[in-house]
């Protein structure tokens, strides 16, 4: 294992704060804690749109989206375009794009041992909710930006088997369900 220097999340990025009039958003640019899916699967469309004239919070294509409530849920997605998000939604942004890659900074909180973290810091037993000053405290290896990016690269090409993976198996058992429905 490469050893390099590890930095607190808040060195690194910070909490999104801009807000944004829910007037301004269709379903395809609104977040929920709901429309962001379970075990790290990413996001689906919104179902419907906040109140008229609601206050949000503003994010930007690149930004790192973290559901906050029952952080064990793994609600993670990078934003690939932009948008506005409920309260319950965390919006990161890296500090400097062109020394820590925000997709780089994506891939080391989409691990399990983020979210264990952010239980242990956790406030509230029902519907306990990440403590975001602690979040902040995070640690996570940074290496030169050249680094991140090969890593980063890896990481998508590596997605993109998995996703082929997926495909294959799914048609396949399709296929069968056919074969199988021909003799009922």
């Amino acid at each position: 294992v490469m050893e390099m220097k590890r930095y607190k999340l808040g060195e690194i990025a910070y909490f999104v704060e801009e807000k944004i009039s829910s007037d301004e958003l269709t379903l395809n640019e609104y977040i929920t804690t709901d429309c962001l899916l379970q075990n790290k699967k990413g996001r689906t469309i919104a179902t419907n749109l906040p109140p008229k004239s609601c206050s949000l919070t503003k994010f930007k294509k690149g930004d790192v989206l973290i559901g906050n409530i029952r952080p064990y849920l793994k609600k993670i997605w990078f934003a690939d375009k932009d948008g506005g998000c409920s309260k319950d939604v965390l919006v990161l942004r890296s500090a400097d794009a062109n020394k820590y890659l925000p997709k780089y900074i994506f891939y080391m909180l989409r691990r399990d041992a983020f979210f264990d973290y952010v239980m242990e810091g956790k406030k509230g037993i029902k519907m306990p909710r990440g403590n975001k000053e602690d979040i902040m405290k995070y640690k996570i290896p940074i290496p030169n930006i050249d680094e991140q990016k090969r890593i980063v690269a890896q990481i998508e090409a590596l997605e993109l088997e998995i996703t082929k993976a997926r495909t294959l198996i799914e048609s396949a058992a399709s296929e069968k369900q056919t074969i199988l429905d021909k003799y009922l």
